[in-house]
């Protein structure tokens, strides 16, 4: 349908024809000359379960493992150790199942805020921790474009928090979100010690980026005063950019200094 993103036209069909027949009707009230006989499948949650223990996802369907059973399409053999099993419990194919339907309620273009208030807690495998955090970002993102900032931005904590296992990309969302929204102080808090805290380069050059616009932003507060800090707070590790505020509010001179040389004549 025209104006409507691929992803959600499923959704937005349904809704173009639930507005003209809201209420369900039989076969033979939309065809009544029809032979035909509807059939449902009511078992399909137990086989998507099982395909899925199978390949690892629900990208791949049964024509896929009925080719491989026959030896029509062959898979290269890969060694599987423990660890790199994506299942080990129970628990977690249903977490798996779980985000999955989530994230099709949200492509069929249901309301941001009943799918995240029905997120599960982040799992300690870290393939569902990533895929939780994936799914954060994209609740965020439709946040976002709804206008619910303040959602937006707690989703996106949800997905880069902790450091160790979250997401890179929500971090930087969150502080270029705050940003935006003239929290600069509360970015800065955030950004400190993450460049630490990751071995990521890509990261830390977003990170430099922002802490470029979080600086232009700072300058022009009415008082540069720090932000707020547990006392026993390590000084700022921020990447310091030429011309650019610390978060304690000095100026780096000496590359201010360097920017202001390179363009003269």
């Amino acid at each position: 349908m025209r104006g409507c993103p691929p992803a959600r036209a499923r959704g937005c069909t349904a809704r173009a024809l639930l507005a003209h027949e809201p209420a369900p009707r039989p076969l033979k009230s939309w065809w009544p000359e029809s032979t035909e006989r509807v059939v449902r499948l009511t078992v399909m949650a137990t086989c998507d379960r099982l395909r899925l223990m199978f390949f690892g996802n629900l990208r791949q369907d049964w024509s896929e493992f009925v080719l491989s059973e026959l030896g029509h399409q062959r898979f290269e053999a890969v060694a599987f150790d423990d660890d790199s099993r994506a299942f080990r419990r129970r628990e977690e194919v249903d977490a798996y199942l779980v985000l999955h339907r989530l994230r099709q309620r949200l492509d069929e273009g249901e309301a941001v805020a009943p799918l995240a208030e029905a997120l599960p807690p982040a799992p300690a495998n870290r393939w569902l921790a990533s895929r939780r955090a994936r799914l954060c970002i994209a609740l965020g993102r439709q946040a976002e474009r709804e206008g619910q900032v303040s959602r937006a931005l707690s989703l996106y904590a949800r997905a880069g928090w902790p450091v160790g296992t979250g997401s890179a990309e929500g971090r930087i969302r969150l502080l270029r979100l705050a940003e935006r929204l003239g929290e600069i102080r509360k970015a800065l808090a955030l950004a400190e010690p993450l460049p630490a805290a990751t071995h990521d380069e890509a990261e830390v050059r977003r990170l430099a980026g922002c802490c470029r616009g979080c600086a232009g932003a700072w300058s022009c507060l009415p008082a540069h005063s720090p932000p707020n800090r547990p006392p026993n707070a390590s000084p700022c590790a921020c990447p310091v950019l030429p011309g650019s505020r610390r978060q304690c509010g000095t100026i780096c001179t000496a590359s201010r200094h360097r920017s202001t040389m390179s363009r003269m004549p």
